[in-house]
């Protein structure tokens, strides 16, 4: 007898199973429902969610055909077209489906979008490039400078593309750069090109020198974006559009095994682990990939419970003839987990003996003796980690001799480290296996140190915790809030809006203030500090808090923080102090409520809060245009030693900008490193504030006579001014010159 149609029941039992993270029996329910519903809005969002998690593409394009012209349809409802266009090459049918993302939050995608577009069809693919800088936010402009650089390789420039990728690796952009500039150079014949850019004893990049060659199609473009959209998202709560943005990256180019990983990932944080146990399943043995499968195979196994089987795995994985650290380490984290701490501890040798001079190695080595009993050889290990990380952090601040200028320098390393995905420890940590994944934590971190009489297994214990310690630690975020730098400020016209049309170079130095935010029972702000009595004297809400009203707000916050800025930068100088706190208040509240750091909405917001501060959310060095807030990153002059110097006195900008001539004396050079583009630059506003605080020349008279200076030059609308010295005995010696005239100094470099 046929089975009679039920729409509500299948509608439920689909609901059920897709509770139970069981994809084929909600794929199976939502498509009958759908089928006797066609035009079931609320049936055909859970059918197209449910057929991009199966890959069920035709049951997608139909659920998708109902919520296109419904209201509050998905903002990743063109993906699918886009990626179908793109497989079959048809460059109007990707625009279209671009057209559609373009009123959609996914808009950051449609200027690299069009680049690649364009050059399917022939075209020049600069123009959407270009419009990027204009007007576009900066994760948009970030996804079409790294889109122009591949492009370059595309075209034969391979010289000038190599060269937009290394500035982009130096302003953090993340590993997935590298490795899709290296397969269209093995596309294109350019294999020690591609060879040089996959550095890094990593397996799955030692897999890539072997040749991985892509060539540029549209579908090949369309697939690497995706995927790289959905590796910024990889630790957020967005698994929906996770789903969605990976899917169609396969959907466009099957080839992409990448976007295989994250999309198992994806279904994994949705529970659906079966599911993301079988598109594992899908990178084949052969795939340069083939040893981050096996990672992330063993980390899901671990996140779903299955302790037995990601310990299996990973022990035959780590038992390979061929295996190295990477492996090694997967497999003593998950003894760690199981509880067996004298084995992994053994494990944890051989990487620790392998990399000797890792200093994490033998942290983690040291850690797993101590929890499996032996303090006298964990003694030694944890000796030796110590000593080793002295030496690595020596190297880092040999030439830094305050402790102060070490701590904010470290915080700053930090900060850059969170942005980047992960930071280079003193050259001595590998890329890992979940960096070639994204920038999110890993699924499953056992915990490798512990302290000595703390209770980990319950009562009976020696040396149990004291009961205030049993209570949950409130998280602690700290930012670095470095100084910002205007190596050069053109003020073109003034804009019907107010503003002044810009063209600076943004740079920020090592050193600055510091915010701290703690989850609270109630709204506080502290300011502590050599500054702080001067900020509190300053009438309304200060920037910071106005940040985080801002963000809780915009974000749907409803806890409480308390909120320390540490206050080292003098305030109305010229460097951004305020801008940069505002700044780092909306990283760390980004970070302590999990909010993407490329998440639009937060340079939205702080557009709204100052015409400096996107430009500090982002942190690199920048081209900014607009009213500044426009960027474009550049690379940098890391590492170069600065002094900054204000005479002490406050200069307003408001004061400083009426005062300008009105003059537009042109843009700043497009060509030449960043150094002989800010040498060509200059200040237009440093004439109207000489006018009102003359002392300012006296500053610069000092800065420019010292010697082995490069540029020196006021900042921003004063009265700060600051060098960039060959040599840090200049600009020591000259730091003590302008001490001695009572003026206040901050000896650091650039970033």
């Amino acid at each position: 007898m046929a089975r009679r149609a039920d729409p509500v029941a299948d509608y439920m039992q689909a609901r059920v199973a897709d509770a139970d993270g069981d994809v084929t029996t909600a794929i199976a329910g939502y498509a009958r429902a759908l089928a006797a519903r066609p035009a079931d809005a609320t049936v055909a969002l859970r059918a197209y969610r449910e057929a991009l998690a199966a890959g069920d593409i035709p049951l997608a394009t139909r659920a998708a055909a109902v919520l296109r012209d419904q209201p509050g349809a998905p903002a990743d409802l063109a993906l699918l077209p886009l990626a179908l266009a793109a497989a079959r090459n048809d460059a109007a049918g990707a625009e279209a489906a671009t057209q559609s993302l373009a009123r959609t939050p996914l808009s950051v995608m449609v200027p690299a979008l069009r680049a690649w577009i364009a050059y399917s069809r022939g075209g020049n693919p600069s123009a959407p490039i270009i419009a990027a800088n204009v007007g576009s936010t900066p994760v948009a402009q970030r996804l079409a400078a790294e889109t122009a650089a591949l492009l370059q390789i595309a075209m034969g420039d391979v010289q000038g593309g190599l060269r937009g990728v290394q500035a982009l690796r130096e302003t953090g952009s993340p590993v997935d750069l590298r490795l899709s500039a290296a397969q269209l150079l093995f596309g294109t014949g350019h294999p020690d090109e591609a060879r040089a850019l996959l550095a890094g004893d990593d397996p799955a990049l030692a897999a890539l020198r072997q040749g991985s060659p892509a060539k540029p199609t549209l579908a090949y473009g369309v697939s690497r974006l995706l995927a790289r959209v959905a590796g910024d998202l990889v630790d957020q709560d967005v698994a929906p559009l996770s789903i969605a943005l990976t899917r169609t990256a396969l959907v466009a180019s099957p080839a992409n095994d990448r976007a295989r990983l994250l999309l198992a990932q994806a279904l994994a944080g949705e529970d659906a682990t079966d599911q993301a146990l079988a598109t594992l399943d899908a990178v084949p043995a052969s795939s340069p990939f083939a040893s981050t499968a096996i990672a992330a195979r063993i980390s899901i196994l671990a996140r779903a419970d299955r302790t037995a089987d990601a310990l299996a795995l990973a022990r035959r994985d780590a038992e390979r003839a061929d295996a190295g650290p990477a492996a090694w380490q997967l497999y003593a984290d998950q003894l760690t987990t199981a509880g067996n701490n004298a084995e992994a501890a053994r494990w944890y040798r051989r990487i620790a003996e392998a990399q000797p001079a890792a200093w994490n190695a033998w942290l983690q080595y040291g850690g797993a003796l101590e929890q499996a009993g032996d303090w006298p050889a964990a003694r030694a290990a944890l000796k030796k980690a110590v000593a080793l990380a002295r030496r690595c952090l020596d190297r880092r601040f040999a030439r830094l001799g305050a402790v102060r200028q070490r701590r904010h320098r470290a915080r700053a390393a930090a900060d850059r480290a969170r942005r980047r995905g992960g930071a280079d420890e003193c050259r001595n940590r590998r890329t890992s296996r979940r960096r070639l994944l994204g920038a999110g934590p890993p699924l499953r971190s056992p915990l490798r140190v512990a302290r000595r009489g703390v209770d980990r297994s319950g009562p009976g214990r020696r040396g149990a915790r004291h009961p205030d310690c049993t209570r949950p630690a409130r998280p602690m975020i700290v930012e670095a809030a470095p100084a910002k730098i205007n190596l050069a400020l053109h003020v073109r016209h003034r804009r019907p809006d107010g503003y002044h049309e810009l063209e600076t170079l943004f740079a920020f130095a090592a050193d600055g203030d510091t915010v701290t935010v703690v989850p609270a029972d109630t709204d506080s702000f502290a300011i502590t500090g050599p500054f702080a009595a001067a900020l509190e004297t300053a009438s309304g809400p200060n920037l910071v808090q106005k940040a985080a009203g801002a963000f809780r707000e915009t974000f749907g916050i409803a806890g409480h923080h308390a909120i320390t800025l540490d206050k080292h930068l003098p305030i109305a100088s010229g460097i951004g102090g305020g801008s940069a706190d505002a700044a780092a208040t909306l990283r760390a509240l980004a970070r302590l409520h999990a909010i993407a750091p490329q998440d639009p909405r937060l340079f939205v917001l702080a557009e709204t809060l100052g015409a400096d501060v996107p430009a500090c959310l982002d942190g690199r060095t920048t081209l900014g245009t607009g009213k500044g807030e426009a960027l474009i990153p550049i690379a940098g002059l890391a590492g170069t030693p600065l002094l900054l110097v204000n005479p002490g006195v406050a200069v307003s900008t408001a004061a400083v900008f009426a005062r300008w001539d009105g003059t537009d004396r042109g843009g700043i050079a497009g060509e030449g490193d960043l150094l002989t583009r800010a040498a060509a630059g200059r200040n237009d506003l440093q004439p109207a504030a000489l006018a009102l605080a003359p002392v300012i020349a006296d500053v610069l008279s000092l800065l420019e006579g010292a010697n082995s200076v490069h540029l020196a030059r006021m900042s921003g609308s004063g009265a700060t001014c600051f060098a960039l010295f060959a040599d840090e005995a200049a600009r020591d010696t000259t730091r003590d010159a302008a001490v001695a005239k009572g003026w206040w100094t901050l000896a650091t470099s650039l970033t």
